[in-house]
């Protein structure tokens, strides 16, 4: 899987990439096994080539569970468009998730939104990095969770915004994971982008290379 740096050679992913969900007219895993289901969800322009398109309501795509998407240490990316501002409850929409497991979510901002990672310890008690400043609404923004087994860290745009050490260990209490929302709510309205989830925390520098890549070479990639 290649993609397009800076300097506009063609690189390779990151080491650890287990799912890319790349949301090219389908909600197949572009690198594993990871499939997922397109719950009412539509296509639309995206970062790169299509993305998902949520309405607010009742969309999402669906992804079984695999201990493969359970590292001990990770990392979790996404290209994100909000169309809206998150309202209703709980308060919080779902970018990429396990149920009652890490989480790369939104919660409501004031003329924008803040980003959050989540990991859970049960399925009453989270812990989280919110993001200091607000993704625009109406325009795309990378937006990456990592945990090292010590810290979760959120960076926007290649930057590192947020972090905090929680004391705590995440748990895999079995649950599948969804993009946009779930079952149950907490639904994303707009653009979801070549989503993906990697078996290792990346680095600062691996991230802001992943931002740079994705604005300047949209389509350097071996996809097919």
């Amino acid at each position: 899987m290649l993609f397009r740096s800076g300097s506009g050679a063609c690189t390779p992913a990151p080491a650890g990439l287990v799912s890319w969900w790349a949301a090219a007219g389908n909600a197949l895993d572009s690198v594993g096994t990871n499939n997922g289901v397109v719950n009412g969800a539509g296509f639309a322009v995206g970062e790169v080539g299509q993305a998902f398109s949520f309405s607010g309501t009742g969309q999402y795509v669906s992804i079984p569970y695999s201990r493969s998407l359970v590292a001990t240490n990770y990392s979790v990316e996404a290209w994100v468009k909000p169309l809206a501002q998150v309202s209703g409850s709980p308060s919080q929409d779902v970018i990429v998730a396990q149920v009652y497991g890490w989480q790369l979510v939104v919660r409501p901002g004031t003329s924008g939104i803040k980003a959050v990672f989540v990991f859970a310890t049960s399925t009453a008690t989270f812990h989280s990095v919110v993001s200091t400043s607000e993704i625009p609404i109406g325009q795309f923004s990378h937006v990456v969770g990592t945990w090292d087994g010590t810290t979760l860290r959120l960076y926007i745009n290649g930057v590192l915004n947020a972090q905090e050490v929680p004391g705590a260990t995440p748990v895999d209490l079995g649950y599948g994971f969804c993009i946009g929302g779930s079952f149950d709510g907490q639904c994303f309205n707009g653009l979801i982008d070549e989503a993906g989830y990697y078996s290792r925390a990346l680095s600062a520098g691996e991230i802001q290379a992943r931002s740079e890549e994705r604005r300047v070479g949209k389509e350097c990639r071996s996809r097919w």
